[in-house]
């Protein structure tokens, strides 16, 4: 089986993020007892009872009533760094094939891509997005960019056309990334390009050393000034 089903498989389990606005980050308290809490699926339930299908308008996620949604949620942190395009729209064909009917499912069409050109990701997305298009016409499809997903200016000047909500993600890890990328994807969004973080620890590109909740705070606090998933 190709690494990109179990990878892909992942990604499309976007779905079931569960919505909270963000809150500052604090350091881990004591262990304690947990009080009983509803099921997952329940509470998943009710969000999707209570705000539909979700939509893009402008750069913002929004709503079946028009307002303005905020996922927050774990990333899993297993992503393809390469073009599989084969796998990849046979994979999708089958996940919008099976799940395209309901209004709760978000696809990732290309997580992550490192050292591919803009081109060559727009390309590849273009041809996912047709494939699940052709099953699922509504939901939200997220786009990555090139360069671990930090290069965000490419597809603001280069936009895929012809297709409605669609997202581009952005990646960050707050001790590597500094206030530029911020920048860089405000920019970004001032062009009119949809934003979605899809990952956002708090240490280094590497995944090595302390969390630094200082500059994580800042990114917290950004995404939370602009409404940014």
């Amino acid at each position: 089986m190709s690494t990109i089903r179990p990878v892909a498989t992942l990604l499309a389990a976007a779905a079931l993020l569960l919505p909270a606005m963000a809150q500052p980050l604090r350091r881990p308290a004591a262990p304690r007892a947990l009080a009983p809490q509803s099921r997952p699926y329940q509470r998943s339930g009710k969000f999707v009872r209570h705000h539909g299908r979700l939509h893009v308008f402008d750069t913002q996620l929004i709503d079946q009533q028009g307002g303005k949604i905020v996922l927050r949620g774990l990333s899993l942190g297993w992503y393809s760094h390469n073009i599989n395009l084969d796998e990849a729209k046979e994979f999708f064909q089958e996940i919008s094939q099976t799940y395209g009917k309901y209004p709760n499912i978000i696809y990732e069409a290309f997580n992550k891509p490192d050292y591919e050109s803009w081109d060559e990701v727009k390309a590849h997305s273009e041809e996912v997005i047709k494939v699940i298009r052709a099953n699922d016409p509504n939901n939200v499809i997220l786009v990555g960019c090139p360069h671990w997903d930090q290069d965000i200016r490419r597809p603001a000047a280069n936009l895929i056309k012809g297709y409605k909500n669609l997202m581009h993600t952005v990646h960050f890890y707050a001790v590597t990334h500094g206030k530029w990328l911020r920048d860089r994807t405000d920019e970004a969004m001032k062009n009119g390009l949809p934003v979605f973080i899809s990952k956002s620890p708090g240490m280094e590109a590497s995944g090595d050393g302390p969390l630094n909740y200082e500059a994580w705070q800042a990114y917290i606090d950004w995404m939370k000034a602009h409404g940014l998933n």
